[in-house]
């Protein structure tokens, strides 16, 4: 799963069939690492929670099962 491409990494990571909530706490964990500002954090933490809740009505709950027509809904 580990490339020296970021973008490689990053496509690897969302192929991959982990549970949606998996990946968002991932997400949010990076996001700190990096150092990000706690406003940023925050943000990202409440657009993903609306994103999770529209997953679940969905009955989406990994990355891998949105197609365009999920999103079009």
């Amino acid at each position: 799963m580990f490339s020296s491409s970021k973008n490689q990494l990053t496509m690897e990571f969302l192929d991959e069939e982990i549970h949606l909530e998996t990946q968002i706490a991932s997400f949010l964990v990076d996001r700190q690492a990096q150092q990000l500002t706690a406003n940023t954090i925050e943000y990202y933490r409440k657009m993903l929670h609306l994103f999770r809740q529209f997953c679940q009505s969905q009955q989406v709950q990994h990355l891998i099962e949105i197609k365009a027509n999920t999103i079009r809904g």
